[in-house]
């Protein structure tokens, strides 16, 4: 589930997403789309 994309952005439904997807049972984790800005 992504959490984070470059430098500045961050999914606002990130913690709501992860704590759903948990109480459903599922196997879950987090990670960052790395994006240089050049």
């Amino acid at each position: 589930m992504k959490a984070t994309e470059g430098v500045d952005f961050v999914d606002d439904t990130f913690q709501q997403n992860f704590a759903s997807a948990r109480e459903s049972g599922l196997i879950r984790g987090a990670y960052h789309f790395y994006r240089p800005n050049l």
